[in-house]
């Protein structure tokens, strides 16, 4: 089970099971709106916590690039000046974690930028 609980904007503080969602599709309709969010994980099955965290790990990537935030992995901050270049920059992150073989999780998420860290250890 995936509860996600909004955390920002009309609806923060509701919280709802989005297992049978799309994470894609749920995660664009959150940055769309400008909305933060948490996501609980801890009642997910293995599969279901893998293919959330992948998506949500991308979508908060190109959100922070998107805004000017850093976006710090495995120790190298990583920014964008423009939109194309955000796109850029989330593809070159997104293929450095696809070859490091390495489960992600989300350290931080805030004003100051998105720091990425190894799963067990967030």
């Amino acid at each position: 089970m995936i509860l996600l609980k909004i955390t920002s904007g009309k609806f923060s503080g509701q919280m709802q099971d989005v297992s049978l969602e799309d994470p894609d599709e749920v995660f664009a309709n959150l940055v769309s709106h400008g909305w933060n969010w948490e996501i609980d994980y801890s009642q997910a099955t293995d599969e279901e916590a893998f293919n959330w965290r992948s998506s949500e790990v991308a979508v908060r990537i190109l959100r922070a690039l998107f805004q000017g935030r850093p976006v710090t992995y495995m120790g190298k901050v990583y920014s964008a000046k423009s939109p194309e270049e955000a796109r850029e920059v989330a593809f070159a992150i997104e293929d450095e974690m696809v070859a490091s073989e390495r489960l992600l999780g989300i350290e931080r998420d805030d004003e100051a930028g998105l720091v990425l860290g190894d799963y067990d250890a967030v």
